[in-house]
């Protein structure tokens, strides 16, 4: 439950931690290495789609999951949120 005097930064930063978690949840470290390696350089939008479908995560989950892992950089995620 949110208190009152909760800001809306901790509220995001308790969203974020969730939905962290859930993708955590899905698709566990191990996977997301199996799927993607440890390092990527690029990964295409069809990939993230069959990804989705194989595990429902959504490819927004994915791309963080790559992200958070340090399989994809920073700047790549970005584009991909493009």
């Amino acid at each position: 439950m949110i208190e009152a005097d909760e800001s809306a930064d901790e509220r995001i930063d308790l969203e974020k931690a969730a939905h962290r978690f859930a993708g955590a949840f899905l698709v566990p470290k191990k996977m997301v290495i199996q799927e993607l390696g440890k390092k990527r350089h690029s990964i295409n939008l069809y990939e993230l789609h069959l990804l989705k479908h194989k595990y429902e995560l959504s490819m927004q989950g994915w791309i963080y999951r790559a992200k958070d892992l340090n399989i994809i950089s920073d700047k790549l995620a970005a584009e991909l949120f493009k």
